[in-house]
């Protein structure tokens, strides 16, 4: 627990500071990075719902 909130607090501060420089270069990233979120957290519902099933 402790690890994963000290990596989420580090992808916090990487979008924050992706948000403040609000350059194409640091936008890209900011979107790239939000898009893995969102398949990771996704694939983690499916995994679920599959393991709910059986």
């Amino acid at each position: 627990m402790g690890s994963y909130n000290c990596r989420n607090s580090k992808l916090r501060e990487l979008l924050i500071a992706a948000i403040c420089h609000f350059n194409p270069c640091n936008l890209k990233f900011f979107f790239v990075v939000v898009s893995l979120e969102i398949s990771f957290y996704l694939a983690k519902i499916n995994y679920w719902l599959a393991n709910e099933r059986t």
